[in-house]
């Protein structure tokens, strides 16, 4: 049986920071939004070494023989320098690459904007990028019609709730003060009301996999802030059976149903394993909050028991098999 050997790359955010978490009177290191492929390998055949990267160049004194890179970096807004210097790595090896750092600097919310709000098949809420020093440029930007009330101000690499803010008339510009106007990027988004014909706000995911899209979850919710399982149930005073029937029924109904959009979203943004959430207007066509490449596919998000063996099987399967696709490509070329 052939041992592969995988070199994953793992991000530090900008500036540079790990968490240490004490574990059974040992410390450990976290690195949150990475991109969590690798441990459903079997370690039998796959050796995996890690790589953190920072701010800084990273390069192995004796680099040893790999036959794959991962790109664990996820996230662009919070992981920009470890991209820029995971991109100049790549660039002394010729292997294979899981989630070229190039590609995933394209799930911005700014950037997909620019690839699909004009498209007429699914729905972007325009997004600008904005590094404000005062209030006045705020205002500026909504006098010259760039953006339109009601919009999301947050800060792009937000981690908090706290850190954005729904500005849905002029009286709440002042709002906006609490922010710390400093140079730092933020978004400003048009928001959009995605409530159903019910009155209810529902939350897609859907993982694809390898240029295979599959449901990930569904939630539903009475406020349009959906952030997981919990937050989303506790909008209601009691849950209706027919709303956890059509969560857990999702699963089943989005097996088989094609989106040609996601296909064309695959296409354009060449990543190998991705998330898209979103939701559906009246017309069916998608409403589109974001696309992140650090996301579960088995969501922690949603209760437990959500995802029943059957699908964790065939989840697991579908990222082992992009994986060996990889791999076996690479062989017939180097062939």
């Amino acid at each position: 049986m052939a041992m592969y050997k995988i070199l994953e790359l793992i991000g530090l955010n900008d500036s540079n920071q790990i968490n240490i978490v004490p574990d059974n009177n040992k410390l450990n290191y976290q690195i949150d939004k990475m991109i969590p492929l690798l441990g459903v390998l079997d370690a039998r055949r796959f050796q995996i070494m890690m790589c953190i990267i920072g701010g800084v160049q990273c390069n192995l004194a004796h680099p040893p023989k790999f036959d794959l890179i991962c790109n664990s970096i996820g996230d662009p807004d919070s992981r920009q320098k470890a991209l820029n210097q995971a991109e100049k790595f790549i660039q002394g090896f010729d292997l294979p690459v899981i989630n070229h750092p190039e590609n995933v600097r394209k799930t911005t919310k700014d950037s997909l904007w620019n690839l699909f709000g004009d498209r007429s098949d699914i729905i972007v809420p325009k997004t600008i990028r904005t590094s404000p020093r005062r209030l006045s440029e705020i205002d500026q930007i909504i006098e010259s019609g760039e953006m339109n009330f009601p919009f999301l101000f947050e800060a792009t690499n937000r981690n908090e709730d706290r850190s954005f803010l729904l500005v849905s008339s002029p009286e709440q510009m002042g709002e906006l003060e609490r922010f710390p106007f400093d140079g730092q990027d933020f978004y400003m988004t048009r928001h959009i009301d995605y409530r159903s014909a019910d009155g209810l706000y529902r939350k897609y995911r859907f993982y694809v996999i390898g240029g295979k899209v599959y449901p990930g979850h569904l939630i539903v919710a009475n406020h349009w802030l959906i952030q997981n399982d919990i937050q989303a149930k506790s909008t209601f005073t009691k849950i209706p059976d027919a709303i956890k029937g059509e969560e857990k029924g999702f699963l089943n109904l989005f097996r088989k149903k094609r989106i040609p959009v996601f296909d064309m979203i695959y296409e354009s943004l060449n990543l190998d394993y991705f998330a898209i959430d979103c939701s559906f207007d009246q017309m069916t066509r998608p409403i589109l909050f974001g696309v992140s490449s650090s996301k579960h596919y088995l969501s922690t998000e949603k209760e437990k028991g959500y995802y029943n063996k059957k699908i964790r099987n065939e989840l697991n399967h579908a990222v082992q098999q992009m994986i060996s696709k990889k791999l076996q490509k690479e062989k017939k070329n180097s062939g």
